[in-house]
């Protein structure tokens, strides 16, 4: 599971960013890790308020930029994250290794297969890009117009 952090409107800004020098390209790059951090922290912040989310998948939400700095991927290689995003539909969930499926803290016994209902959906990358990249987008306009 991940977001792209891709500047649309890229040939406008490359050109802005050439004819205006080192400064320019420094602001931009700027932008664009901070969008990158922004959207991993929030990220981590609505998996914490919507599931009991563990070390474990907060850690394995990463953030990479690209080589020249014009864009970047926040991801995540759980499984579970995009079942908690996207939610699961029905489905069966049969014993691997075991005689029958039981909860061991309750000591609920299921038998050989159960009926799982699905999940529903809590998305919490989603409203963090969402949020993130139209600040990113605003941001870059507001620099290629002199409004630092």
């Amino acid at each position: 599971m991940e977001a792209q952090i891709k500047v649309t409107g890229q040939n406008d800004l490359m050109g802005w960013v050439r004819k205006h020098g080192t400064e320019a390209e420094k602001d931009v790059k700027r932008i664009i890790l901070n969008t990158g951090n922004n959207i991993r922290t929030d990220w981590m912040q609505n998996l914490a308020k919507k599931v009991k989310s563990t070390t474990k998948s907060k850690q394995s939400i990463q953030m990479e930029i690209t080589k020249n700095g014009y864009g970047g991927t926040v991801f995540s290689g759980l499984d579970e994250l995009t079942f908690i995003e996207y939610g699961t539909k029905p489905h069966t969930i049969r014993i691997k290794r075991k005689k029958v499926l039981a909860n061991v803290k309750t000591g609920d016994v299921f038998g050989k297969k159960v009926e799982h209902p699905g999940t529903q959906p809590k998305p919490c990358l989603t409203p963090a890009a969402h949020k993130h990249l139209n600040k990113m987008e605003n941001d870059l306009l507001a620099l290629m117009r002199g409004n630092k």
